[in-house]
């Protein structure tokens, strides 16, 4: 006779559904996490178009390497939010979600 076994019970993390695996990311977009990380924040147009990243601190601007479809991933999987709706002069700004914010930074690919 089997020895009779408790069921486990999933943990309270996985019965939640807490992804424990980290989201894969491409170059891009990792490159765009990184530099929203280090105090720039994304621009687009309202067509979001032509994504310049902005340094707040001395107002640099750089040419994002990152296209429209790299902005709605990072977007639908929580990574960076509208923080400042724009208009057809003005500019939308993104900014960085708790979610990416809680990304471990990784080294820089060569």
């Amino acid at each position: 006779m089997p020895a009779n076994k408790k069921a486990r019970k999933p943990s309270s993390k996985t019965s939640k559904g807490v992804d424990q695996t980290p989201a894969k990311l491409s170059r891009r977009e990792e490159d765009l996490l990184r530099h929203m990380a280090h105090g720039y924040q994304l621009e687009t147009s309202s067509l979001w178009e032509n994504p310049i990243l902005r340094r707040l601190k001395d107002n640099t601007e750089v040419r994002a390497t990152a296209n429209r479809s790299t902005i709605e991933a990072l977007h639908k999987g929580g990574f960076i939010a509208v923080a400042k709706e724009g208009s057809v002069v003005n500019p939308t700004v993104w900014r960085l979600t708790s979610k990416a914010n809680a990304l471990k930074p990784s080294e820089p690919r060569e």
